[in-house]
């Protein structure tokens, strides 16, 4: 009996703050209305998979117009940065094995109607890191002896700074969805082994612009 008594109070108590609530303050003189809504999204970004960036992401509510987002995430092989902007000393090797890397992120959210529904605009802070180890061919000083190989580990960083717009709209039960495209810079800074210097160096790669499209799925609570 009292097993159930505590799961009905525990249904009640989650119906009741599932619910919007508007409280009424004054007479007809005055009338003040304060409404207790969601204030949470937590988020995944669906096209991020082309990037190899598999990130989530929680955005939170700070004023009627404003919120503030953070993701965070694994990476694992940069096969779009790699495709347009490709490392020279890559075609040199014998193989890439890749690992485990990670990207975070923050963004401050500006929304024109209200948060959570509607446009918006918002600067983000982007980076991404990639590994992997790279299988190194050494030819040998004369023709009797075989070439040596050895195992070097690299990386590839990409810092990301952009302006994203983007249009935010709910959906049945609270799940959300967010579109958005992005402009902006990115810097690429890469630890790759050269032959020149025989070892693995830290290569700072020009700043090129930077266009992105995505689509994050999510639940309001």
């Amino acid at each position: 009996m009292k097993f159930l008594l505590l799961v009905v109070f525990t249904l009640f108590i989650n119906y009741t703050f599932a619910q919007p609530k508007v409280v009424t303050f004054g007479g007809e003189s005055e009338d003040r209305k304060f409404s207790f809504v969601e204030s949470n999204n937590l988020k995944f970004s669906i096209l991020e998979f082309v990037s190899s960036d598999y990130s989530f992401y929680y955005e939170r509510k700070i004023h009627n117009k404003l919120s503030f987002e953070v993701g965070a995430g694994a990476t694992y092989g940069d096969f779009i940065g790699n495709f347009f902007t490709p490392t020279p000393e890559i075609s040199d090797n014998i193989g890439l094995d890749k690992r485990l890397g990670y990207s975070f992120s923050g963004a401050l959210r500006f929304y024109f109607s209200e948060v959570f529904d509607g446009f918006y605009a918002a600067p983000e802070f982007k980076y991404r890191l990639y590994n992997w180890e790279n299988d190194i061919s050494i030819p040998s000083e004369d023709n009797f002896n075989p070439d040596q190989y050895i195992t070097v580990a690299e990386s590839r960083a990409h810092t990301i700074a952009r302006i994203n717009f983007g249009f935010f709209t709910t959906t049945y039960n609270n799940f959300s969805w967010d579109f958005h495209f992005g402009i902006g810079v990115n810097k690429r800074t890469e630890n790759v082994y050269t032959y020149e210097a025989n070892q693995v160096k830290n290569i700072n790669l020009p700043i090129i612009p930077r266009v992105s499209i995505g689509i994050k799925v999510g639940y309001l609570f």
